[in-house]
């Protein structure tokens, strides 16, 4: 069998991680019956949950902790949509890890041992799958997939996000977006009788909720073309946050007061 020659690839300083398979999420979706969305039903053959070099990495929002502490990543979206939902839910089903630096072959059976390596800062070279020309500069944000995906070595059927360039929004225009009369709340001057854990609860929702860049465009690109990115640095979601205050709770059982930094614990 000939082998596939490897994408070309800006040179540059990157940051690389190793992660692993999530062999759970690709079961659960191969196994997915009639219920899920017609464009994601294509879910039969493994070939389509495998991961290519340069593919856009994701990995479940809802985070669990694993014992050897590595990321559980897959860059296939065939069967993860219900007939329910809307394409847009995968936004939020999913969160942007990272660009696939090796390649991984899916199988029944777990392999583990493939060496599965991601990108996560720095220059990366992928694949505009998108329909939009995208100029250098431009900011991109992680988009639902768009059509087929026509290249060599890879299924027409398969599905997997793409980055679409965009503009980035203020955290004041997202939270009128999102509900103006809790926007005209946080401008009065004067929150007497207001209930202050609802007023977090609902701005961090929102902050959750944001969509934010995951790169910056280097070249131009059309769709099918090479494209060279900057990755940006991505900080903890919102959703840290009950993390957090469980081990304040534990912190104050502990020793009482909170300690400063520095200071060693009795």
């Amino acid at each position: 069998m000939m082998q596939q020659r490897r994408m070309k690839r800006l040179a540059g300083p990157a940051l690389y991680v190793n992660v692993k398979y999530n062999q759970k999420l690709a079961n659960e979706n191969k196994k997915a019956g009639p219920t899920r969305h017609e464009r994601y039903r294509n879910f039969h053959e493994w070939e389509l949950f495998d991961i290519k070099e340069g593919e856009i990495l994701v990995c479940p929002s809802d985070k669990q902790r694993t014992r050897d502490h590595f990321a559980r990543v897959i860059s296939s979206l065939n069967g993860g949509l219900r007939e329910d939902e809307d394409e847009e839910k995968l936004l939020e089903k999913h969160t942007f890890f990272g660009i696939a630096q090796t390649e991984h072959k899916a199988e029944k059976n777990p392999q583990i041992n493939q060496g599965l390596v991601s990108t996560v800062g720095g220059l990366a070279t992928i694949i505009n799958d998108h329909d939009s020309f995208i100029s250098p500069g431009d900011l991109l944000f992680l988009s639902e997939p768009k059509g087929t995906v026509p290249h060599r070595g890879i299924p027409k059927d398969k599905k997997r996000f793409c980055l679409e360039p965009g503009r980035q929004t203020s955290l004041v225009e997202d939270i009128y977006e999102s509900d103006h009369r809790f926007y005209e709340r946080l401008c009065s001057t004067s929150f007497k009788g207001e209930n202050y854990e609802y007023l977090i609860e609902k701005l961090a929702n929102i902050i959750d909720k944001r969509r934010l860049p995951v790169a910056k465009a280097l070249s131009q690109s059309k769709k099918g073309e090479r494209l060279d990115i900057l990755l940006h640095p991505r900080l903890p979601t919102v959703r840290g946050l009950p993390i957090i205050k469980e081990k304040e709770g534990r912190r104050r059982e502990k020793g009482g007061e909170r300690r400063r930094y520095g200071e060693e614990e009795e």
